[in-house]
């Protein structure tokens, strides 16, 4: 994440202008919005100086932006950067713990049904969980996972259950 931040560049004014008026909806001060070539979606990232990675260039997301900065604001009111550090934390204490496991599990698939809450409260339908799936269908789980990040998609996540959440 370090590495990222430092070589990122900041996002193009759009993107910038878009998370500020998502932050006002949700409520929460506005994080540095950043693009860099390495990332393949959208990411909340840091605990003392959160910011929102975004891809550059072709990659980028064909789908509202909105959804998408409404849904990782979310993850930063509801502090899930925190919340997933200390998981990932006790895993890495207690890595024989199944229950630990089973709860980090939980806690992360609970996390991305709340932000897609949010998403459908302000201003989403049902069209999101189509773009979603759409979205997910063009991108592979990456082969290695970083824990620094709270993302828009979480591989480890049923996209299944979050899609049919959204259509109900």
């Amino acid at each position: 994440i370090i590495y990222l931040c430092k070589s990122a560049f900041e996002a193009k004014q759009k993107f910038t202008g878009m998370c500020v008026q998502a932050a006002r909806v949700i409520g929460v001060s506005t994080p540095a919005v950043l693009q860099h070539q390495a990332v393949r979606i959208p990411f909340l990232a840091g605990v003392i100086r959160p910011c929102i990675f975004l891809p550059l260039g072709n990659r980028e997301l064909e789908f509202s932006r909105n959804a998408i900065f409404i849904h990782e604001l979310a993850h930063l009111a509801r502090h899930d950067n925190i919340w997933n550090l200390l998981r990932h934390l006790g895993i890495a204490l207690l890595p024989f713990q199944p229950l630990l496991w089973v709860l980090s599990r939980s806690i992360e698939e609970t996390s991305d049904f709340v932000c897609d809450d949010y998403v459908l409260r302000h201003g989403g339908n049902r069209a999101y969980a189509m773009e979603l799936a759409a979205a997910a269908r063009g991108i592979r789980p990456p082969a290695k996972r970083f824990v620094a990040g709270v993302g828009f998609f979480s591989f480890s996540t049923t996209l299944l259950k979050r899609v049919e959440r959204i259509l109900d």
